[in-house]
């Protein structure tokens, strides 16, 4: 919510300040600069709450940061449709609304939910958060790389799908593209983010650790453990939060 409130005013005086006063044939997305500077201004606004997060230790590990950004990413695009389809019922009717709207829900898992979950990912690697993770090498000229390669990678994407084709069959093409690179990126940062979990929770909690790698070792979870210091659950037998490393009590 709180992206939607600062992201879309924002986004929307940059981009009309930007480009869409400035040059009359400016709103032609067939002219690449036009979806790549909409791309740019989007993202950043985006981004601007997750930062915030990410300062604030509210950020800890790489899934938290896929977890807020998606969910700042897809806050934008639901404030996003609403403005499309409030456009369309003055220009056309009821029936073209729906349609935008259903195609916009249909299309939003490969939209700006994944784009900024990217994105936030690279605020993460370049945060001090990652001085103390698995995942890789904690050298600032690293973790900046990262955090470059991340964000230009949601900007590239978000222009490519933006794009306007000379065809609608390239149109297709390059959307389903987008969505694939997309997805499959995100899933791969996810896989690398519960290895990361899992290694604070083994390292906190080598027990349960030997107790998951063996299943018949693994009782029925009736009792979750709570942590009073940042409020997230533990599974039973666990006796540190792998979050931030508070003793655990019985829920």
């Amino acid at each position: 919510m709180s992206t939607a409130i600062v992201a879309i005013p924002l986004a929307w005086y940059l981009e009309r300040i930007w480009l869409f006063e400035v040059k009359a044939n400016s709103f032609d997305f067939s002219q690449f600069y036009v979806p790549l500077s909409v791309a740019l201004i989007e993202e950043t606004a985006k981004l601007l709450v997750c930062v915030i997060l990410v300062r604030t230790r509210k950020i800890r590990f790489l899934m938290d940061a896929v977890v807020f950004g998606a969910a700042a990413g897809m806050g934008f695009a639901a404030v996003e449709s609403i403005i499309y389809g409030w456009v369309h019922i003055d220009e056309a009717s009821s029936l073209g609304m729906l349609a935008v709207l259903w195609m916009r829900a249909l299309l939003s898992p490969f939209g700006h939910g994944t784009w900024t979950a990217i994105a936030t990912v690279g605020i993460w690697y370049a945060s001090s958060m990652h001085k103390n993770s698995n995942l890789g090498d904690g050298k600032p000229w690293t973790r900046w790389r990262h955090a470059i390669e991340m964000f230009l990678a949601a900007v590239v994407m978000h222009a490519l799908w933006n794009y306007h084709f000379e065809s609608g069959l390239m149109k297709t093409g390059a959307m389903a593209v987008v969505g694939f690179m997309g997805l499959y990126l995100l899933f791969s940062l996810i896989r690398r983010g519960r290895r990361e979990e899992f290694h604070a929770l083994n390292m906190l909690n080598p027990t349960t650790h030997e107790a998951i790698r063996h299943d018949d070792q693994v009782k029925p979870m009736t009792q979750e453990l709570y942590c009073e210091g940042c409020g997230s659950m533990s599974p039973q037998g666990t006796r540190y939060c792998a979050r931030c490393g508070r003793a655990l009590r019985i829920k």
